[in-house]
């Protein structure tokens, strides 16, 4: 039981740091993808409506129609 939560653990860390080494290349549907995640506290990570306006705001300066909505 410990190693599967130990595997799920490092798969759900090696997850957010995918998702969060792609913002810096500035790609507005993954900055996307991050605020929902914060919006929900899925994936890994926090619920934090403040992180996820944060990256709904980044997205959208880009263009990304989804995150204007938001």
């Amino acid at each position: 039981m410990k190693i599967l939560f130990y595997i799920t653990s490092l798969l759900l860390i090696t997850l957010s740091s995918d998702l969060q080494a792609q913002t810096k290349t500035k790609n507005m549907e993954h900055q996307y993808d991050i605020a929902m995640n914060y919006l929900y506290g899925e994936n890994g990570y926090l619920k934090s409506n403040m992180l996820a306006a944060s990256y709904f705001e980044k997205s959208a300066n880009q263009g990304y129609v989804s995150a204007q909505n938001n």
